[in-house]
């Protein structure tokens, strides 16, 4: 993969991790930790349905922390998801683009942590290539 940063990812790095995603092993992937999840043992990804062998995770001499099993198989489990959602929103995008002078669809978040979907009239201040998808 390329190097972490903020911006948007290229269509070349979304093929990246579709190929990232397809090679894995398949979902769904549950993190299992002692105390949380069971009563006795290693925490572990348990993988696959019908189950494969469990992913044993480690960091060096520990085995890997509880929110970091979390994220990997949540990663597993809702990156696909993710994928196609910002080539869905990267279509509407171009086809509002191409749709000169009609209303427009605005997505934003509002830094709210919700997402709010609003249609725009044209403005000379606001138009559809404005909106960073």
């Amino acid at each position: 993969m390329a190097d972490v940063r903020e911006d948007r990812l290229s269509e070349s790095e979304l093929v990246e991790l579709d190929s990232i995603v397809a090679a894995a092993s398949p979902a769904p992937w549950i993190a299992s930790v002692e105390g949380r999840d069971h009563t006795s043992g290693d925490d572990v990804i348990l993988v696959g349905n019908p189950r494969e062998e469990d992913m044993y995770v480690s960091r060096d001499t520990t085995a890997a922390s509880a929110a970091d099993l979390d994220f990997m198989a949540a990663a597993r489990n809702h990156l696909p998801a993710l994928i196609a959602e910002v080539r869905r929103a990267r279509s509407a995008k171009t086809l509002l683009r191409s749709q000169d002078k009609k209303p427009f669809l605005v997505v934003d978040d509002y830094g709210m942590g919700g997402i709010w979907m609003y249609v725009c009239a044209p403005s000379p201040t606001r138009s559809p290539s404005d909106i960073p998808i």
